[in-house]
């Protein structure tokens, strides 16, 4: 499963995999947070999934919030569902993942 962190500045980029980097653009999904989820969570290695500008994803795992845009939000709707928030123009939504196996 997942849970949100939150609406973060994420400075790490080293160690991001992005969903657009795999998936040529005519194959893609529109981007919504299950699409990020379901990407990222076979992932090795990843932790969390973050979502950004409504349209991209990538899986790291770890994040660094630097807190530099404290007074923004996560504002841009996911392309795929108007009614999520897939992060923000300088701002990512972020989601830890977790093991639900017992």
């Amino acid at each position: 499963g997942y849970g949100s962190v939150g609406c973060v500045h994420d400075i790490q980029s080293e160690q991001r995999r992005y969903y657009s980097d795999f998936y040529p653009k005519d194959i893609q999904k529109p981007m919504t947070v299950d699409v990020c989820w379901d990407f990222c969570r076979n992932s090795r290695g990843a932790q969390y999934f973050a979502l950004q500008k409504g349209t991209e994803c990538y899986c790291t795992p770890f994040f660094h919030d630097d807190e530099d845009n404290k007074g923004e939000t996560c504002d841009d709707p996911c392309a795929g569902d108007g009614s999520s928030i897939c992060g923000g123009e300088n701002l990512q939504s972020v989601f830890a993942m977790y093991d639900v196996k017992n």
